[in-house]
């Protein structure tokens, strides 16, 4: 009987993988189409936020490669399953372009330094993925990508390696409730 048990649980677990995804792609499309709009209007209604604003031609690019991901992900199960891997490889270097773009416009350390939330929250995204790997990859290409955005408006050493904790703590979280169900054991001591 163990064996129906467990076929069962990976049925399920590949169910809910799928729909996590599907749900992700959603939230990506819709989230990322407000941040276009915001980051476009915005600066032209308050001439001001000008120097906060992200390039509008990259950051339309990269609105059209999620809504070809939200496409494709709703036509195809194998798509939607790489929900995580395409956190990792589209969402973290586009926001780290746009962060990029608007960092060279206005060279100010708190942005640099805010940009860390964008980050954060792809990292919770990539735990619908459901596997912990994929987590990890993303955690890890967030912290490298969101480090050097900060070392490159001059952040000093102790900020940074704060920064770089702070990540790696919010990349470990989400392992937590995902160990169990894939039979992991985590004894992680900091």
């Amino acid at each position: 009987m163990p064996d129906r048990n467990d076929e069962v649980s990976r049925r399920t677990l590949a169910s809910e993988t799928l729909r996590s995804s599907r749900l992700v792609g959603r939230i990506r499309f819709v989230g990322i189409t407000i941040a276009l709009a915001f980051n476009w209007i915005f600066p032209e209604v308050f001439p001001a936020a000008r120097q906060y604003q992200a390039s509008v031609p990259l950051f339309f690019a990269y609105w059209v490669a999620a809504a070809l991901v939200f496409w494709a992900g709703r036509r195809s199960d194998r798509v939607a399953g790489l929900v995580g891997i395409d956190i990792a490889v589209l969402d973290m270097p586009a926001v780290f372009f746009l962060q990029l773009t608007q960092l060279l416009r206005n060279p100010d350390l708190t942005p640099g330094v805010l940009s860390v939330l964008s980050f954060a929250l792809l990292i919770v995204a990539s735990a619908f993925s459901l596997e912990p790997r994929r987590v990890i990859l993303t955690a890890v290409t967030g912290t490298v990508l969101q480090l050097v955005l900060m070392w490159l408006v001059g952040a000093y050493a102790a900020l940074l390696t704060t920064v770089a904790l702070v990540m790696f703590g919010r990349g470990r979280m989400p392992l937590h409730h995902l160990a169990p169900a894939h039979g992991i054991r985590l004894e992680i001591e900091l």
